[in-house]
């Protein structure tokens, strides 16, 4: 807590604090035996940081990109607290309200806060009645971008309407005292995010909700996947009739308002993404530096010189122009060893509420996922604060069913173990495959860092429950 204000609003005179996240990891060493509780992710978080820190020698403006950087040093720091901090039931529980009221927080701090743009004609209209009244936050000094406004509710809606149905579904097991308030508090919240969800009018995040609710439908409803598929396939076949990436008539026209851009003028922010990961392929150009490169570099015909492109609209590629092609295998590896523990929550625990957090985490995480790859909130972002706390929480609801279940040992002995240093060296070799291709075929560089990063995802969880098969072994 001491760091957390430093962090998130750092400057290159108070920076210096940071040295007390390794001195907390010191005394926990000495006190519980490890510098930081063992995760699946402490491998990738330990790339990551790595490529964080490397990146700040590629940077031609270090204060520039010290936000971003101070920001994924307090992401990691927070994960690391929550996992410690998260022991029993009673802490889970009470770590997720803390979570819902720190989205609630920003809900409501958005309304009054956020650069509301008239994008659509209805809902235009009814923005007007939530003017920005609050301004000068570093990085956002005009206020919040609507679309990550939009990308952040996303990762709250599926978690609060699963629990909302949880709680009716067991009424009776729910305390008299607390199930009244709890029922409004959960409703409430569920559809003031809603929204503000709509009210942001962010395309991406509307995409990215209901593809990741539809394939919870799918997971749990039959004759949903039928009607899904069939949708898909309306979608791909209107998308190949109309093809609007290619039309310059008004089908999708570039709009530049309050630097937001429209899906076709993304297609050239992307192009010269591309073209800033080819040149930096190793370390990046350092953490928030493509929005003062890109102009200088790579400028783009379509876009107005006085266009801040904040972002390259793509978390994938915001990630490689940061960190590097090895920072991006990291990232994605994330994310997909994130998706391999949340699947073993719901395939392997019998409790009901369990499952259900899972399927709330895991819905919220896909969705801000899918809307990311078209928007970005980019490594460091405040906003992004909460991503680390649904990791926290994920890998936290893993260890309590891991603990909890007893196939444990029986699960990890017919698996091969995949060793730490097997992680590193897939890390090290996907990394140089896709710097090697990134020059002369830039999308098969990207192909093979993707594929490497759910490789490397799957390789640390495996690597995760071989150490726990070690440790069970030992103690018998």
């Amino acid at each position: 807590m001491l760091v957390t204000p430093f962090l998130l609003f750092p400057n290159m005179k108070v920076i210096c604090v940071a040295i007390l996240i390794p001195c907390m990891w010191l005394c926990n060493y000495w006190v519980k035996g490890h510098f930081v509780k063992p995760t699946p992710l402490n491998m990738l978080l330990l790339s990551l940081i790595f490529m964080v820190l490397t990146s700040c020698r590629a940077t031609f403006d270090a204060q520039f990109s010290l936000p971003k950087v101070a920001g994924v040093l307090l992401g990691v720091f927070v994960f690391f607290s929550l996992v410690q901090f998260i022991e029993s039931e009673s802490k889970l529980k009470a770590v997720i309200g803390f979570y819902c009221l720190g989205g609630l927080a920003l809900a409501l701090f958005s309304l009054v806060g956020t650069q509301w743009q008239a994008k659509l004609p209805t809902l235009g209209r009814l923005v007007r009645f939530f003017p920005t009244r609050f301004k000068g936050l570093p990085g956002a000094e005009e206020g919040f971008r609507p679309n990550a406004v939009g990308g952040s509710m996303i990762l709250f809606i599926p978690l609060l309407f699963l629990l909302s149905s949880y709680v009716l579904q067991n009424w009776s097991k729910v305390k008299k005292r607390f199930r009244v308030l709890l029922i409004i508090s959960l409703i409430s919240s569920f559809f003031l995010f809603t929204w503000i969800l709509l009210l942001s009018q962010s395309r991406g995040a509307w995409v990215g909700l209901a593809v990741a609710a539809g394939l919870l439908l799918a997971q749990n409803l039959r004759w949903f996947r039928w009607l899904a598929s069939g949708l898909v396939g309306v979608c791909f076949l209107l998308a190949t009739i109309l093809s609007p990436w290619q039309s310059p008539e008004p089908i999708l026209q570039d709009r530049f308002a309050n630097s937001e851009l429209s899906l076709s003028a993304r297609f050239g922010v992307w192009e010269r993404a591309i073209y800033g990961i080819q040149d930096f392929p190793f370390t990046g150009m350092g953490m928030n530096i493509f929005r003062k490169v890109m102009p200088v570099l790579y400028p783009a015909p379509n876009l107005p010189p006085d266009v801040d492109v904040a972002s390259a609209h793509n978390h994938i590629l915001q990630a490689a122009l940061d960190l590097g092609l090895p920072g991006m295998v990291a990232y994605l590896a994330i994310w997909a060893a994130t998706a391999r523990l949340i699947y073993y929550v719901w395939k392997e625990s019998q409790n009901p509420l369990d499952k259900v957090l899972a399927q709330g985490l895991g819905t919220g995480l896909l969705a801000q996922f899918i809307f990311q790859m078209t928007d970005a909130i980019p490594l460091g972002a405040k906003a992004g604060l909460f991503f680390w706390m649904a990791l926290a929480l994920s890998v936290a609801l893993f260890e309590r069913v891991r603990k909890g279940t007893t196939k444990l040992e029986v699960m990890v002995t017919t698996r091969s173990k995949v060793t730490s240093l097997e992680v590193f060296v897939m890390w090290g070799l996907f990394s140089l495959l896709a710097i090697g291709f990134m020059g002369e075929h830039p999308y098969a560089g990207l192909s093979v860092g993707t594929v490497g990063g759910i490789f490397l995802g799957y390789g640390a969880f495996e690597n995760f429950l071989g150490a726990q098969r070690d440790e069970l072994n030992s103690g018998i």
